[in-house]
């Protein structure tokens, strides 16, 4: 499986005002040397105009050399964020009519680029599913001030395999080889058993922010990382979340980096990534799609932290690691070479959720990934926020191999 290093962007608007990203914003990306984007998407906006704009991005990004990754962020019936439950009668788990509009999305998705070849785009079929209610008793409601993290948490591993085997038989009915992320389970922090990703033939998809206290202290979607909590140091001597560890167990506490009073080092970053290095070590490739530091953390925290989880590698695997931030509206925490390389300061504007570093996986010798990394400029502001950052003016072009 190709290597790649990358960004998350809007690939289409959002309902907080949130514009798509731009093409020239594309060629910005491409110029500073990557050849990825995550294009997140909500459900609600791929309407006529949506898909104008979505088709123009697909394009784009293909003319600049980018691979185009397709990402339900808000999908019908279900978003991570969502600050309450969804209405009756419109919960993707529970369902019809939202199950069956995600899956006729899909199907349509798929129609509608499959003459695009695998290597320049791919499906990631939804973000951050639920925590699941076969791995804890307990919800994730205080711990994220997200009602819905709650209700969400009655799905069942089971339900939730069965939901994306039936999401991957719909794009593959219009097109056979189109590579497809399967997120793991429990917001993709745990990885689904790799029989499943084996028979589907698809890529496993993880979402890495351990330890929360350092990657979301003071987070306003995660309120328990800032109740009492002293400011994050890294090495981390102060692992659990303030007063919270004892309400999870088992699997859940496992996945959220809770079930231990180790201090959190780079040993500790390996140790967690072990499930999915074993996973990319088996040759199911393995795609990181966020990860990364709030801008409220203190920002030589957030670059030591960055450094060590940059430098985590399998030990029969290749990986590529990207820096990436999830829209074009806010910065993100550069890898040390990319801030090296700027002023002071130009890495601090991280948003946790958002700024990302992601990892594609495949069964070669160990080789470890160039750090480089840099944030795209925010959409309507981007070339007087790129002077600001002391950014460096990016090439249209890529440059050469």
């Amino acid at each position: 499986m190709p290597r790649h290093r990358g960004i998350n962007v809007n690939g289409t608007a959002w309902g907080d005002g949130a514009p798509p990203v731009t093409e020239e914003e594309l060629g910005w990306i491409a110029g500073w040397g990557l050849d990825f984007v995550r294009l997140v998407l909500s459900a609600e906006r791929l309407d006529g105009p949506g898909l104008d704009t979505l088709d123009r991005l697909v394009e784009a990004a293909g003319r600049h050399g980018l691979h185009a990754c397709l990402d339900f962020h808000e999908a019908p019936g279900y978003a991570i964020w969502a600050r309450e439950p969804p209405a009756a009668g419109a919960d993707l788990f529970r369902d019809p009519a939202p199950r069956e509009r995600f899956l006729a999305l899909w199907a349509a998705l798929a129609a509608r680029y499959r003459g695009i070849p695998a290597a320049a785009l791919s499906f990631d079929l939804l973000n951050e599913p639920p925590v699941m209610a076969d791995d804890t008793d307990r919800d994730l409601e205080r711990l994220f001030a997200h009602p819905h993290a709650g209700s969400a948490s009655a799905v069942t591993t089971g339900a939730y395999e069965e939901l994306m085997r039936a999401a991957v038989a719909a794009v593959r009915a219009h097109d056979p080889t189109r590579p497809i992320v399967v997120e793991g389970k429990n917001m993709a922090q745990t990885p689904l058993p790799r029989a499943f990703y084996e028979e589907l033939g698809v890529v496993a998809g993880l979402h890495f922010y351990l330890p929360m206290t350092v990657t979301h202290y003071g987070a306003d979607h995660a309120a328990a990382m800032a109740d009492g909590a002293p400011p994050p140091a890294w090495p981390s001597p102060a692992p659990s979340v303030t007063g919270d560890r004892a309400r999870f167990g088992g699997e859940i506490a496992r996945a959220f980096g809770m079930d231990s009073d180790a201090p959190w080092t780079r040993a500790r970053l390996e140790e967690s990534l072990a499930p999915w290095l074993a996973l990319a070590d088996s040759g199911v490739p393995v795609q990181v799609g966020e990860c990364g530091v709030i801008r409220h953390t203190p920002h030589a925290v957030a670059l030591a932290y960055l450094r060590d989880l940059l430098s985590v590698r399998p030990g029969t695997t290749s990986a590529s690691a990207c820096g990436r931030c999830a829209t074009p509206t806010t910065g993100c925490s550069a890898p040390p070479a990319a801030t090296r390389r700027s002023r002071p300061g130009t890495a601090r504007r991280s948003t946790a959720g958002c700024s990302t570093c992601c990892w594609r996986a495949r069964r070669r010798g160990a080789s470890g990934p160039s750090s480089r990394a840099a944030a795209p400029s925010p959409s309507g502001r981007a070339r007087s926020v790129r002077r600001r950052r002391g950014c460096p003016r990016p090439r249209t072009t890529r440059p050469p191999a």
